[in-house]
């Protein structure tokens, strides 16, 4: 199991794959991890989404619960992450967007661009990219009188982009999450966070959550395996399995069909968590 981020799991991924033995990355989400060059990866698999699954959920977020016509993007052109997630956006958004704009990791004045959308028609900002940077966007964002929603990947998914925005520059922020307290979405949920509560006196967050599921996913398919092989055989054909984070099927590409959840914040805290399917 593991490792967790996706830089780390390129990096194990040819070993893994030349010792046939399956790596299943909990938290993993850029989209060549599982599916490169027209080719699966025969034995990595993920129990989180990808990273274009995220600007999917994102544009049905926006237009089914948000009724967002018009938005402003706003991305990391930097980051492959941020990339991808506004390329699936833009291809999965039905409505118009107004203006759009880029900017890069560690820039710290976004006033320019801020400017130009202010002087713009929308109904909601999608800013794709880290909390370093999306924390500063958003207070500066407050502080220019921009109170449209703010939408965002899991890359929001940090104390530090409290830190960034300000806790009362957070509300009507909203962020794709693996996985959230605030909505069970299989019955196995509320034991898992019970659980979790009496053991370590605290909550746990979507990484504890994913790492738990890969856990059980890796038992499940090992079942009656004989050899590394048989389990990466059975991982590949696991179907509606329920975990804490969902209930999943692993396609073609390694990849978990799989709901998320959109988080949101209201004074620096997680105030609601609504599941969003996008096919």
């Amino acid at each position: 199991m593991g490792p967790a981020t996706s830089g780390a799991t390129a990096a194990a991924a040819p070993n893994a794959n030349d010792a046939a033995v399956p790596l299943v990355t909990p938290s993993g989400t850029q989209d060549n991890l599982t599916y490169s060059k027209g080719k699966v990866q025969d034995y990595i698999f993920r129990t989180t989404f990808q990273d274009s699954f995220q600007g999917k959920i994102i544009a049905k977020y926006a237009t089914d619960n948000l009724k967002a016509k018009k938005v402003a993007l706003y991305y990391d052109k930097s980051s492959d992450y941020a990339q991808g997630i506004a390329d699936a956006f833009k291809k999965a958004y039905k409505g118009k967007i107004t203006v759009e704009d880029t900017f890069q990791a560690k820039d710290q004045d976004f006033q320019a661009a801020l400017t130009k959308f202010k002087n713009k028609n929308f109904d909601a900002i999608v800013i794709p990219g880290y909390y370093t940077e999306t924390g500063l966007i958003t207070k500066q964002a407050r502080d220019m009188g921009l109170t449209q929603p703010i939408l965002g990947p899991d890359g929001f998914n940090d104390e530090k982009y409290v830190e960034g925005a300000g806790a009362a520059n957070t509300n009507n922020v909203h962020y794709v999450s693996g996985y959230s307290t605030k909505v069970a979405l299989t019955n196995k949920a509320e034991k898992f966070l019970k659980d979790y509560k009496a053991k370590y006196g605290e909550e746990p967050n979507m990484f504890a959550a994913l790492a738990y599921d890969s856990v059980y996913m890796i038992a499940d398919a090992a079942k009656d395996a004989k050899t590394s092989k048989d389990i990466a055989t059975s991982l590949a054909k696991l179907k509606n399995f329920k975990g804490v984070t969902g209930k999943m099927t692993i396609d073609k590409k390694h990849n978990p069909v799989k709901s998320a959840v959109m988080v949101g914040l209201k004074d620096g805290k997680e105030d609601t968590a609504t599941a969003v399917e996008a096919k």
